[in-house]
């Protein structure tokens, strides 16, 4: 009797050992294009970060919000500006500033939009 008492414990601790040895192997399955993705994304020298935008505009049709666009990059070809839809109106946005001093101090320079106003948004700033 004592016998089968200690080959009982013996197949028990050896049963717990071999249950928490188990090996496996994983294997992912995925889209090719997930991975043409990542790598596109990976290339990109940009992120994003808590920043600032100007508000400058709002529009009922794209055509006069364009227009707004177009006069605002020619005096201004280095600041990129931005075109949303929000429903019922066009939204002209403009810069990617990081620091709120930025924005204040191209916001000095428009004074052809006196309703302008800083929005704080995630924006593009190059990777260092």
């Amino acid at each position: 009797m004592e016998f089968l008492k200690s080959s009982f414990c013996l197949v028990i601790i050896l049963c717990a050992f071999t249950s928490f040895a188990q090996k496996s192997d994983i294997e992912v399955v995925s889209d090719h294009r997930l991975d043409s993705l990542v790598h596109v994304q990976s290339s990109i020298d940009t992120d994003f970060v808590c920043g600032f935008r100007i508000v400058l505009t709002t529009e009922k049709t794209k055509t006069e919000i364009e227009k707004h666009e177009r006069k605002f990059t020619l005096i201004h070809p280095e600041v990129r500006a931005y075109i949303v839809f929000e429903s019922p109106n066009y939204i002209l946005k403009v810069g990617d500033f990081q620091f709120k001093e930025d924005t204040y101090l191209l916001k000095e320079q428009l004074n052809n939009y006196p309703f302008a106003f800083i929005k704080e948004k995630l924006v593009y700033t190059k990777r260092n």
